[in-house]
């Protein structure tokens, strides 16, 4: 699974060379700006990993991945520190099952699992097996 979201492009007419990206709905609120069209998208990617940890950290929905397109618009992909614990919650969920009885058939805490959904969680490829399994899902993983 791919996880990037759509935000729109637009060069500074006052500063030309300066970009602004916003995110789409519902990620409007992620707003940067940046010298030369790689430096913007660059922060657009930093700013958008900021949202999802303080939404991850209060316990918030993240938005999953959604289409978007038009003139100017660049698919920005947060970086991986919160890229774990999303997909994790995300199985989760699409799984319908809560963190407790995830823990039960870890054989793990009720705190570990919460601790998995968390930005820089870091698990290991083996715990992510572990999980994915528990879910009846497969673990894969791509570059």
């Amino acid at each position: 699974m791919k996880i990037a979201y759509p935000f729109r492009v637009t060069e500074e007419a006052e500063e030309p060379g300066t970009f602004m990206v916003q995110g789409l709905e519902p990620l409007a609120c992620v707003v940067t700006y940046g010298e030369g069209l790689e430096r913007a998208l660059a922060n657009a990617a930093e700013a958008l990993t900021g949202v999802f940890e303080a939404m991850l950290e209060s316990g918030q929905a993240v938005p999953r991945p959604f289409a978007g397109s038009g003139p100017g618009v660049h698919l920005v992909a947060p970086q991986p520190e919160v890229i774990a614990p999303l997909v994790l919650r995300w199985a989760r969920e699409d799984a319908k099952v809560t963190q407790i009885e995830l823990a039960s058939r870890l054989g793990m805490t009720y705190q570990a699992v919460q601790r998995l959904e968390r930005p820089g969680a870091n698990p290991t490829i083996k715990t992510m097996g572990k999980v994915a399994r528990a879910l009846g899902r497969q673990f894969e993983i791509s570059l």
